[in-house]
């Protein structure tokens, strides 16, 4: 997309189904620049989740985004 300046569209991913698990997708788009810059929306159900799980995966964004070049362990 960058390469044919198309800036219009954003990208979703991932279709996670549950929040405890979607920071796994999220230390692997991290870990490639290509992928980070160009994914820009992530997407995650509540099915089978619990506020607790949503208030983790929300603080560990913010860190993310403060910080895009760190990587958790998987």
């Amino acid at each position: 997309m960058k390469e044919n300046s198309i800036t219009e569209y954003k990208i979703s991913a991932v279709e996670a189904g549950e929040w405890k698990t979607a920071q796994n997708y999220i230390d692997l788009i991290y870990s490639d620049s290509a992928l980070m810059y160009a994914l820009t929306n992530f997407d995650v159900h509540s099915y089978w989740s619990e506020q607790e799980d949503k208030v983790n995966l929300t603080e560990y964004m913010e860190i993310c985004l403060t910080k895009p070049n760190i990587v958790a362990s998987v």
